[in-house]
């Protein structure tokens, strides 16, 4: 997904990388819809030229059209099935009242189209049923820590909680409770 800590130390730079890469597989993902789609169509119609009545330029350039609305009609749900491609996890989980989709990969986690990196989490605290997850970690876009509460299926929260303090070891730990946390929290 991301190049390794060690080539890329910044955080923001990061977050781009991973946010290309899942741009990349959706502009791939809709080009190979559109070209299987026109090559397939283009056969059809070699195919055809080749019997006793040679196709109508009006068909030709009908079906061309066709084929192409079909493609990007097909080409959402490709896109979906290359950017999971490599998860650990994908699914979808509770956010207050909104559902959000989550991906888990092995080195970021993406939340609804936000890339969220696991050293970065500060704080990761399952629920007592583990269907729930409070997550704070730092967003560098943002320049401030960010608060989410999850509620889902246990086998993602936990992946998430895992892959989190894992990554964090520490490097990131959560204020001290003498000290009061007077940072800026956004919601998201």
């Amino acid at each position: 997904m991301a190049e390794p800590e060690a080539e890329c130390p910044d955080p923001l730079e990061r977050i781009r990388r991973a946010e290309r890469a899942q741009r990349l597989k959706t502009i791939y993902a809709t080009f190979l819809a559109i070209t299987v789609g026109q090559v397939l169509f283009g056969a059809f119609v070699f195919g055809h030229s080749q019997g006793p009545i040679r196709p109508q330029a009006a068909e030709v350039g009908a079906g061309m059209v066709a084929t192409l609305l079909v493609s990007l009609a097909v080409a959402p749900w490709l896109a979906h099935r290359k950017r999971r491609e490599g998860t650990v996890w994908a699914g979808s989980v509770r956010e207050g009242s909104h559902r959000r989709p989550l991906m888990i990969y092995d080195d970021v986690a993406i939340l609804g189209g936000e890339v969220v990196l696991y050293d970065l989490v500060e704080r990761c605290e399952l629920g007592a049923d583990d269907a729930t997850l409070h997550l704070r970690y730092l967003d560098p876009e943002h320049g401030g820590p960010v608060v989410r509460d999850l509620s889902g299926p246990p086998e993602a929260l936990r992946r998430v909680a895992r892959r989190a303090e894992r990554q964090s070891d520490g490097r990131n730990p959560p204020p001290s409770s003498s000290e009061p946390d007077t940072s800026e929290i956004q919601t998201a």
